[in-house]
């Protein structure tokens, strides 16, 4: 049982010095991080980030109230819209493409490219109607309705 009593001891005061010890490193790394900061290069480095900020704020604020900028953010959703119109409109091409010739391959004068048909599952509900493909590529636009197309609420032309 002494020596039991001998490792306790020493375990507690390996634990004392290995407390202090790391109490010394944390110092040092203290003492370390205020010298850093006392350099005038971290004091000028620190101002020019203060200043970079500032302009980022100036940047944003100038970039929210030009015209031309808000024209062209507007510009560019239609264009990704008008974008991911057409993939669907080519993909539902290529669907009808391949089942109809059996294909899977398209041969050009160059080159021969496979058809790659993937699946995923829609967000919108089965019942749930949906658009047609590009309906809202010209919102704001008034299309006439064909003749004897029916619109909700709408009798047909001729009623």
């Amino acid at each position: 049982m002494p020596v039991d009593l001998q490792q306790l001891n020493e375990i507690h005061r390996l634990e004392g010095e290995v407390d202090q010890s790391r109490a010394g490193v944390k110092q040092l790394e203290q003492k370390r991080v205020d010298l850093v900061e006392a350099l005038p290069e971290y004091v000028a480095l620190e101002e020019a980030k203060r200043a970079v900020e500032e302009a980022k704020a100036r940047l944003k604020i100038a970039v929210r109230d030009n015209r031309d900028l808000a024209k062209l953010e507007v510009d560019i959703a239609e264009a990704r819209f008008d974008l991911r119109d057409l993939r669907e409109i080519l993909s539902h091409t290529l669907v009808l493409y391949t089942q109809q010739t059996g294909k899977v391959v398209i041969k050009e004068h160059d080159r021969t490219r496979q058809i790659e048909l993937r699946a995923r599952i829609s967000k919108r509900l089965l019942g749930q109607e949906r658009l047609p493909i590009g309906i809202n590529r010209h919102l704001g636009q008034h299309f006439p309705i064909p003749v004897g197309m029916k619109v909700e609420g709408k009798p047909e032309e001729g009623e």
